[in-house]
């Protein structure tokens, strides 16, 4: 860190009031208005500024929040579909500036602007509020792991501040202690003892900073971040947008390679409640915390008081996969939906033959443990390319050989599994239940198209990318025609155009976004539709158009 003097302006001032927090219904002030003209500053903050919170907020030793613009460009880098709320003043800050910043300042720094004197104490703590702030489960600890908190100010002399005005280095008590590594002690390198010690006798540290780490030396062991990060109270309550009802906050307890290209995911309650039995092959949705969606069926067993789910790195992956292998560990949070059942055992069956490929094994894991447990017969086939990527071996050896039969592709030896030739042989009473590739679940279809519909069901988590030619929509109401270029389905489309439709899984498995078709010939790439259907309804979300215009029934 340089000893130059450090200097910068003060681009923004502002503060605000206790209100609720967008559709959470908190109450927080972290929506501050810019404020103009000379701004009074006394000893506990801005005058005309509230904190809802002052477990976490305000205080003599907390009496201003500033943060650095250029943290809101790092933000925007790493969650790119959320960059319309990082904007300066999002953190709720009373101080924006350039330049200085959690790596560059240290605790006790003395700083004059305008009229006042103000000296820093320590940084910003971030709580679970930020999480519906940014409508993301886990930004309160994204926000603590990169270090981009902000930080607060006591203030030593009370004056006046305007937007404008230069704020300037005057005194460096403790030139060894950046915020950034006193960050790395309190989340980092938690117990190391002699730093702990020389930190307690800074005497510059807020007094709150100061007894957290005493009660650390004390007890010997890290305090548990849970209840500020996630918020207890707000465990089971939505992050994200506001319509997504029961949606809930769980937290990653255990990650587990299952094989060289799979990983499950182990969710728990954060307030220690257990979760309640689901049905078999159900799926959840879960949204990331860098905002992306995505649904996976739930592997781990049905009455185990947790969720698991399991993932497949993917080349083609859109962000999702690549982001649960790299980036999530045990400890972070995700917002989970409801459980949704449309793939369960059906009731009245002699047999259930099960085709899995590849990551498709996670719905078969439940649905074989009810059969084995109400003494349903079943077969699973399961294809993969190699032993390697064979996952959840650990229960699938539980099986008997005429319960389990493994086709690898690119093993010598092996031989694939011919999916006609093996429903030809079923008999009427068969139900067959498909998971995979689109190749194989085509495959599937086509070798049942004489099948009664109800015998023949499929679980599709991934949507084919959106390509092809452009074409129009027409609403057979109104006559009104709607573009819909060569990489955007045709729900959005319609979305953007103002009708609300209605869709759940995305990837043309369930059904829910099926409109009537009344002319034009669609390019169907749905797996829930017969064909006869298909002749007078369309899936909006992933099938395209084979015709200039399709006329849809809206």
């Amino acid at each position: 860190m340089t000893n130059q003097p450090i200097s910068t302006v003060v681009t923004e001032i502002r503060t605000g009031k206790a209100r609720p927090l967008g559709a959470s219904g908190l109450i927080s002030a972290i929506d501050k208005a810019v404020r103009t003209g000379p701004v009074v500053v006394h000893a506990l903050g801005l005058d005309g500024d509230e904190q809802a919170d002052r477990n976490f907020h305000g205080g003599t030793d907390k009496a201003v929040l500033h943060y650095a613009a250029e943290n809101y460009t790092a933000w925007t880098s790493d969650c790119p579909d959320r960059e319309t709320l990082f904007r300066t003043g999002a953190f709720g800050e009373n101080l924006v500036s350039s330049d200085i910043n959690e790596t560059n300042i240290c605790i006790g720094d003395i700083f004059a602007v305008g009229s006042t004197v103000l000296q820093v104490t320590q940084p910003r703590q971030p709580c679970f509020k930020l999480n519906h702030r940014f409508q993301l489960p886990s930004m309160a600890r994204r926000v603590q792991e990169t270090g981009r908190t902000g930080w607060y100010y006591r203030v030593l002399t009370p004056g006046t501040i305007t937007a404008g005005d230069t704020i300037a280095l005057v005194d460096r008590l403790h030139p060894a202690w950046t915020l950034r590594r006193l960050q790395q002690v309190l989340y980092v390198d938690t117990l190391n003892e002699e730093a702990l010690r020389e930190l307690i006798e800074l005497p510059a540290l807020s007094e709150p900073m100061r007894l957290i780490l005493a009660g650390r030396l004390k007890a010997t062991a890290p305090e548990s971040w849970d209840a500020r990060l996630i918020g207890f109270s707000a465990a089971g309550t939505t992050v994200g947008e506001a319509d997504r009802t029961g949606w809930r906050i769980l937290k990653v307890d255990a990650v587990t390679q299952r094989s060289a290209s799979v990983k499950s995911f182990r969710l728990i309650d954060p307030a220690g409640k257990v979760l309640d039995p689901y049905p078999a092959g159900a799926h959840v949705s879960l949204e990331l915390s860098n905002g992306l969606v995505r649904h996976y069926s739930l592997c781990g067993r049905s009455d185990a008081g947790a969720y698991e789910v399991a993932v497949a790195r993917n080349s083609q992956s859109t962000g999702g996969s690549h982001y649960l292998h790299d980036k999530v560990k045990a400890g972070d949070i995700v917002s989970v939906s409801p459980v949704q059942d449309r793939f369960g055992l059906a009731e009245i069956a002699d047999h259930h033959l099960m085709i899995a490929g590849g990551i498709g094994i996670t719905p078969f894991l439940s649905m074989i443990e009810q059969c084995r447990r109400e003494g349903r017969a079943f077969t699973l086939h399961y294809c993969l390319k190699s032993v390697a990527d064979h996952a959840f071996r650990d229960r699938l050896d539980e099986l008997r050989p005429d319960e389990l039969v493994l086709h690898y592709s690119q093993t010598q030896g092996s031989q694939r599994l011919d999916i006609a030739s093996l429903l030809a042989q079923q008999s009427d009473t068969t139900h067959v239940y498909c998971c995979g590739p689109d190749a194989m679940m085509s495959a599937v279809r086509a070798a049942t198209a004489s099948w009664s519909p109800e015998r023949v069901h499929f679980e599709k988590f991934i949507a084919e990318p959106q390509n092809g030619q452009p074409f129009q929509i027409k609403i057979a109401s109104t006559g009104q025609l709607i573009d819909v270029d060569g990489h955007t389905s045709m729900l959005q489309a319609l979305r953007r155009a103002g009708y609300a439709v209605d869709s759940s899984c995305e990837t043309g498995s369930c059904g829910t976004c099926c409109l009537g078709l009344l002319e034009g010939e669609a390019e169907h790439r749905d797996v829930v539709l017969t064909e006869a259907e298909r002749r007078t309804q369309v899936a909006v979300c992933v099938s395209r158009a084979r015709s200039a215009v399709l006329t849809l029934d809206l």
